[in-house]
């Protein structure tokens, strides 16, 4: 009998990273604190833009760059919706998800290099809707029955802290990359019953739990792109 679980929703389209993605390197950044920042010293302006690739879609950003240290950004990132059914064991599935979200970013960059240090928040616009039908076993039970998932990210405000590095690609053109991860805290489920036979609610206690506990407590965050100064 086919089992309807939260992996079977959300696998393909959000997994956590295992772990020690991020490990920051404090005493560089203790070090170079204690020396004094210097302004932006060539002629271009402080100001610049990007578009690139990331684990939240295609993204644009905007970016200024405060001192030679610090660099603050703001980034839209929207991946094309996925929708899609298909049906395995008996049981037809129906997926629809939506990754997208801004980012509001602080760049450190260590020691005077092009390495730094990325914190900061996304503000998730994320979602991911699955229907199963067919006799389904929910919780400890199976029911012959329609039911439908909601996911969103735990929080709509999450933490990110990354690691990046910068590569000049000529006086007005720099490679930028970025990797580190989104602080979610898991999912936000629920689960309703929209056709068939009724679910016993602790049953739909106990799979929306399953479905909560399927990633990580966070979301990768990726970044790759090419930045313009004005």
């Amino acid at each position: 009998m086919a089992k309807i679980t939260g992996p079977a929703l959300v696998t393909a389209l959000m997994t956590g990273l295992t772990t020690g993605l991020i490990a920051a390197p404090m005493a560089a950044i203790a070090e170079d604190a204690m020396q004094p920042p210097l302004p932006v010293t060539n002629d271009s302006s402080p100001w610049s833009f990007s578009l690139g690739l990331s684990t939240v879609g295609i993204t644009g950003q905007v970016a200024y760059q405060v001192n030679d240290r610090f660099r603050l950004r703001g980034v839209v990132g929207r991946a094309p919706r996925i929708r899609g059914s298909e049906n395995e064991s008996g049981i037809d599935y129906t997926v629809d998800a939506r990754i997208a979200g801004v980012s509001l970013l602080g760049d450190y960059f260590i020691g005077g290099s092009n390495f730094r240090l990325t914190f900061g928040a996304f503000l998730s616009g994320s979602s991911l809707t699955g229907d199963a039908s067919g006799p389904l076993t929910v919780g400890d039970d199976v029911y012959n029955t329609t039911i439908q998932a909601k996911a969103t990210f735990a929080r709509e405000v999450a933490p990110i802290l990354a690691l990046g590095f910068d590569v000049p690609m000529g006086k007005n053109t720099t490679f930028v990359g970025t990797a580190g991860y989104i602080f979610t805290d898991g999912l936000t489920t629920n689960i309703t019953v929209i056709a068939g036979d009724p679910v016993d609610p602790d049953d739909i206690v106990t799979e929306e739990g399953q479905l909560k506990n399927s990633i990580g407590p966070g979301y990768p965050f990726i970044e790759l792109g090419v930045l313009f100064t004005f």
